[in-house]
């Protein structure tokens, strides 16, 4: 029996994560990285760029997906500093089932498109597969601002006043 990736869970997610990462030249390092009060999903190479990738999973991300990763990144190269690892370059890649397509207009926006990724996971149990977010099925990455505006909050935005 095949699950469609838009069913599993974030667990199922993980128990899928080195194979997935492999699929787009990562191999996993560590898994469950407990930093603080962080809990990294995962931490993998790169090892065609010798980057360390922070690695975050998800069922449903929206924009908050994209500050726990921005946390993590963060909390991981402070880490890395203390070591021998302290050269190291870190990335961070979000993968997830269903995406707001927001996460990558802000990360585009921001100027982080380089070091932060997005990928989508579709596809049947038997294999899963990670693509960009623009060739995602609709059904799994789409633009949550794009859902039906209220015509209330339109006529708040119209009435708002600039000096």
């Amino acid at each position: 029996m095949t699950i469609p990736a838009t069913l599993i869970t974030e667990k199922q997610l993980e128990a899928h994560a080195p194979e997935l990462l492999k699929t787009i030249g990562l191999r996993r390092l560590d898994r469950e990285l407990q930093i603080g009060s962080y809990k990294l999903d995962a931490v993998a190479l790169d090892e065609k760029t010798r980057r360390v990738v922070v690695v975050e999973l998800k069922t449903c991300a929206h924009i908050g997906s994209l500050g726990q990763l921005l946390l993590y990144r963060s909390a991981l190269r402070k880490t890395l500093a203390t070591t021998a690892l302290k050269s190291y370059e870190i990335d961070a890649l979000l993968i997830t089932t269903f995406l707001d397509l927001e996460v990558v207009s802000v990360v585009n926006d921001l100027g982080l498109s380089d070091s932060i990724h997005v990928k989508v996971c579709v596809g049947d149990l038997a294999p899963f597969s990670l693509v960009d977010p623009y060739d995602a099925p609709a059904n799994q990455a789409w633009y949550q601002r794009s859902v039906k505006v209220s015509p209330r909050l339109d006529d708040r935005i119209k009435g708002w006043e600039f000096p």
